[in-house]
């Protein structure tokens, strides 16, 4: 007896996601050769400068730029970013299996806007990925930057909308914005989450590190000053002007909430990869320490307000800032499970949505 003839073949199926969720990040050069082609990206893809332009300017101001040169040598001191988001989204995905089952079974991805390695985590291929391989019943795209900024929300937005009306139909827009696949047998409900700077979380974790610095030290601070990076709001004046005072509010509560009165002053301070520094702006970070500090304040401390996710400007940038006499950095920690609870809570609400 032929014993082939009894075995019989098993195969399975790996289950499609019914929700999709991609965290989108702008991404941390691993050499400093990724670090120019991110910068020449971010001219060429933000201003719209000519690519041959743009590395020739990259190229020139490198030679005198320290603080990348510095984020380079620190880099063996920062967080990998792709060991660290992949950490997040296997725990994120845990958690709302758990907790959103309704959503189950959830796949959780990210990616970054330009090239940080020779591995592709572009935004299109892991989009191709969902039509060609994946398929999903509702798709998420989750931005990593809390604001939604020219350089980083409103540049994803406009890459992930740029290749939905490339390769997708919409149907519905005014109520679900459904859209199907033009060449794949996929269809799904696609949303963008602009922003979430104004969560409650971000407020609760400050006053909670003021509140252990001001217990501990003996000298207490004379003057906090609150930063964030700059930004370029998309919209006119008055979009800018309420996100100031957006910005102005979230850090006049946290002061209110601490019990310990104390001068304080929004910030603005240039990243890593910024190349036009921005230092006679009243509110640059650099040049309100300077002021303060002939004013004749002693213990200044920064609070990179929405910072929380581990960066060469938490590692490297704003140290160096902070390296004056009688400053202090209050450097993010312990923000993982913070995070991953509460991009949990935000998923949730835009899924009920």
């Amino acid at each position: 007896m032929n014993l082939f003839n009894h075995i019989r073949t098993l195969t399975t199926r790996v289950q499609s996601p019914k929700t999709t969720i991609l965290l989108i990040h702008n991404g941390q050069p691993k050499s400093l050769y990724y670090a120019k082609n991110f910068l020449t990206s971010q001219l060429n893809e933000n201003q719209n400068i000519p690519s041959f332009i743009s590395k020739s300017l990259i190229d020139n101001t490198l030679k005198y730029n320290q603080n990348v040169l510095q984020c380079m040598t620190d880099y063996t001191n920062s967080i990998d970013m792709t060991e660290y988001l992949s950490n997040i989204t296997k725990e994120l995905q845990n958690k709302l299996t758990q907790t959103s089952p309704y959503g189950a079974p959830y796949k959780i991805d990210y990616s970054f806007s330009v090239p940080i390695s020779d591995i592709d985590y572009s935004i299109e291929s892991k989009l191709m990925n969902i039509l060609t391989k994946d398929g999903t019943q509702r798709f998420i795209v989750f931005p990593l930057h809390p604001v939604y900024d020219k350089k980083t929300n409103d540049f994803f937005k406009n890459k992930v909308n740029k290749f939905l009306e490339e390769h997708t139909e919409i149907i519905d827009y005014e109520n679900t914005n459904f859209r199907v696949a033009k060449n794949y047998p996929v269809s799904f409900d696609y949303s963008f989450i602009n922003e979430w700077f104004r969560e409650s979380f971000i407020q609760k974790y400050w006053i909670k590190r003021l509140e252990n610095l001001f217990n501990e030290s003996e000298n207490k601070p004379d003057m906090i000053l609150f930063t964030i990076p700059n930004i370029n709001i998309p919209g006119n004046e008055k979009d800018v002007e309420s996100f100031k005072e957006n910005y102005k509010s979230i850090c006049s509560n946290i002061i209110r909430e601490l019990g310990f009165p104390s001068p304080f002053r929004v910030t603005y301070y240039d990243q890593w990869f910024s190349m036009i520094p921005t230092l006679f702006s009243k509110d640059n970070l650099v040049s309100t320490i300077k002021e303060h500090k002939k004013k004749g304040k002693e213990f200044i401390v920064i609070v990179p307000l929405l910072d929380l996710i581990p960066s060469f400007d938490t590692i490297t940038t704003l140290p160096r800032i902070a390296s004056n006499k009688n400053v202090k950095y209050l450097s993010p920690s312990g923000t993982t499970n913070i995070l991953i609870e509460n991009f949990r809570n935000i998923i949730e609400k835009e899924l009920l949505e």
